[in-house]
């Protein structure tokens, strides 16, 4: 089987069993003593991961590449893709030459016996390092334990989208509502019109929210137009309770000027739940949003404060938004009231895809993360 290890600083190490490691005190390094290894470092923070063997050390600089150590054979590695420097450990100071490895480069083995480092052909280095898994958007999403995740790769003829994270709070989509291919599956076009609203809604409240003292809200989206559109939103649900907002991440343009220049992100985090402008805690974008282009955004929640992120960026920090209320929350993903009118219900017009709930709040380096596999998988749809 395989196991997969992704050290602190993003780099991915995905191993091959039977094999033998040691995480050592670096925040980006690991030591390889038998078995084979892919090493993983797609993003701007991982670049530098550093394995160790007995015979070699190969640094990261930006790539992916395969390693194997035999007892027998020595140590072995290839890049698939980017480039490593590989260091010989055991042979004379004078050989301690490191090399420049790409994927251009034949393979390369330090023997056991004499320390050097030689090139091999294509024939003599393992397959494994073809085989072995890649991680992508949908695996990174799922290791952070949201509660809810909708990729809109399983919908049922009932309008049911399933949520990849268990068998419960499953979407139901309403209104017109139609799905595209893109590079990285599937994603949901909303296309609501003056009576009909397109959105995806929760058939129940998700628990983890109600007195959440830190929670995540992450998606992306591609609006086909600059507007006010809700992507996801959390209303107040209670019986005889107008429907006020808790929280919610959306496109906006300004109420009293309809200058596209001037269209911008908002998260709104309020408790009380309110339809008041300008109540609880509001975080914008200081620039323009862009319209028919894939963005990946993030609003993350804690005590201490509310932070909005655009693209694997930090764009907007305010302090103190307290908890969410512990009421029962109505989640729609697209609108915020699907009853009112177009203009009063904030619907979006667009694609969205990869919405993801987390009751717990993802670091900076866990969406910087996200963002750049999201766009190593539209680079890829773009080159296939």
């Amino acid at each position: 089987g395989f196991a997969e290890i992704t050290t602190a600083r993003g780099a991915v190490a995905i191993l091959e069993a039977p094999a033998t490691i040691k995480l050592l005190d670096s925040d980006n390094a690991l030591q390889l003593h038998s078995g084979k290894l892919v090493g993983i470092c797609e993003t701007r923070s991982s670049k530098g991961f550093l394995v160790r063997t007995p015979h070699m050390d190969v640094t990261d600089l930006g790539t992916r590449f395969g390693i194997e150590v035999n007892p027998l054979l020595g140590s072995t590695v290839r890049v698939m893709d980017g480039e490593v420097l590989a260091r010989p450990t055991k042979a004379k100071p004078d050989a301690f030459t490191p090399v420049v490895l790409t994927a251009a480069s034949k393979p390369q083995r330090v023997a056991p016996d004499t320390g050097l480092i030689q090139a091999l052909s294509l024939a003599e280095v393992p397959a494994f390092v073809e085989s072995m898994p890649t991680p992508d958007y949908a695996a990174s999403v799922m290791a952070g334990s949201p509660v809810a995740y909708y990729r809109f790769e399983s919908v049922g003829p009932d309008g049911v989208v399933r949520n990849e994270m268990g068998n419960r709070y499953h979407g139901v989509t309403h209104g017109p509502v139609t799905f595209e291919i893109t590079p990285q599956g599937s994603a949901a076009r909303l296309a609501g019109v003056a009576d009909q609203a397109a959105y995806i809604g929760l058939a129940t409240p998700i628990a983890e929210f109600q007195g959440a003292t830190h929670y995540t809200l992450e998606c992306c989206a591609k609006p086909d137009e600059l507007h006010d559109g809700a992507l996801i939103a959390m209303m107040d649900a209670r019986p005889g309770v107008p429907s006020s907002t808790a929280s919610a991440l959306q496109f906006s343009l300004p109420s009293t000027d309809e200058d596209d220049l001037n269209a911008f992100v908002r998260f709104m985090h309020r408790n009380p739940p309110s339809n008041l402008v300008g109540s609880g805690t509001e975080a914008f974008t200081a620039r323009p949003y862009p319209a028919e282009q894939w963005l990946h955004l993030a609003a993350v929640v804690t005590p201490k404060d509310a932070r909005l992120y655009i693209n694997g960026e930090l764009v907007d920090t305010r302090p103190a938004p307290g908890p969410m209320t512990d009421v029962a929350f109505s989640t729609h993903l697209g609108v915020t009231h699907p009853a009112m009118g177009l203009l009063d219900r904030r619907q979006f017009r667009g694609l969205i895809d990869e919405v993801a709930l987390y009751p717990s709040a993802l670091s900076a380096q866990d969406i910087a993360n996200h963002y750049d596999l999201m766009q190593q998988a539209l680079q890829n749809g773009l080159n296939d």
